[in-house]
């Protein structure tokens, strides 16, 4: 039966086929790959690579490879999946390690607080009489 979300998951196992295989820059293994699908068709195959190498040469001469910045890789089906259904536990985790926090740093300033109060309680008064009038 169709559905999308077959032709999705098929999608990505063969996206991540490609990216996983090692790739081949060498042109002539290309070539002879290309001239094993037929007697007119492979010719033609092989005649449409050379002209896309060529231009690919050209391009990188135009705008070397340096000069470019590089994708960021996206994370895979898997990886999304599982950090979507971690998202939630994950924020309420970090929302409570920031209210512990937030209350250990108001005890502090409490405590602080009270120790300046003490100190200034147990200060003697310091008042000088100057005998005048």
């Amino acid at each position: 039966m169709y559905s999308w979300e077959n032709v999705a998951t098929r999608t990505v196992q063969v996206y991540d086929t490609v990216m996983a295989s090692e790739l081949e820059d060498e042109l002539l293994s290309r070539l002879r790959r290309y001239s094993s699908c037929g007697m007119w068709a492979g010719k033609l195959f092989c005649c449409l690579m050379v002209l896309v190498h060529l231009w690919w040469r050209f391009l990188e001469w135009l705008q070397p490879r340096d000069g470019v910045d590089e994708a960021v890789d996206w994370p895979s089906m898997r990886e999304m999946v599982a950090s979507a259904a971690e998202g939630p536990l994950r924020q309420r985790q970090q929302q409570s390690h920031q209210q512990q926090h937030n209350h250990s740093q108001q005890q502090q300033l409490h405590q602080q607080q009270q120790q300046q109060q003490q100190q200034q309680q147990h200060r003697p008064l310091n008042v000088t009489d100057d005998g005048g009038g």
